[in-house]
């Protein structure tokens, strides 16, 4: 597919007419799509979320080189204390969510299972952290941030991609919330 972002993936439209599926090589029996976010639970923790950390990651790093090295009015731009203050931001939202991962990552491994919540945090936090960093990056970059030249645009758009894969944040805001309900979460 000729995707904005994400091209390095090698996603493709998959078809199926008139398939017929054996019920001894069904996964869940129908009706149970619940019971495959929870199996999917570790594989989301190792997946999505970790790639939005590294892409938010490499979009800070090329952020601050630009920073050092880009120079307004005889002075370097990394003196300016507002743009100082956007890396700030940046650095303290990718620290959050690496928490989050490393949270659930460790949890996953020690118990074999970790709850559907704990990743679903883990994503939405990851997923929106690496959009607002990827964007400040742009914005950090100026005329350089919109080049497809340099990094800025295409980890903005993997970053915005990843918010869509492996169920959208508002998917996984509805799983989190069913769980507050069952009382299977609580502060």
């Amino acid at each position: 597919l000729d995707l904005v972002g994400l091209r390095g993936t090698g996603m493709a439209e998959l078809v199926f007419e008139d398939a017929h599926v054996p019920a001894e090589n069904l996964i869940l029996a129908p009706g149970r799509m619940k019971d495959l976010f929870t199996l999917m639970a570790s594989d989301r923790i190792a997946g999505n979320p970790p790639i939005a950390l590294g892409i938010a990651q490499a979009a800070f790093t090329a952020a601050v080189q630009h920073v050092r090295d880009r120079s307004q009015f005889g002075k370097p731009l990394i003196d300016n204390q507002g743009l100082q203050w956007k890396l700030a931001d940046m650095a303290t939202d990718i620290e959050t969510a690496r928490a989050l991962i490393y949270n659930a990552a460790v949890r996953t491994d020690l118990n074999g299972s970790v709850p559907v919540y704990e990743t679903s945090m883990a994503k939405i936090v990851a997923n929106e952290m690496a959009v607002r960093v990827t964007n400040q990056a742009i914005q950090l970059g100026g005329s350089f941030g919109l080049s497809n030249e340099y990094p800025f645009e295409r980890h903005f758009r993997d970053a915005r991609g990843l918010s869509i894969g492996y169920g959208t944040t508002e998917i996984h805001r509805n799983s989190i919330a069913r769980d507050i309900v069952s009382g299977a979460y609580s502060c």
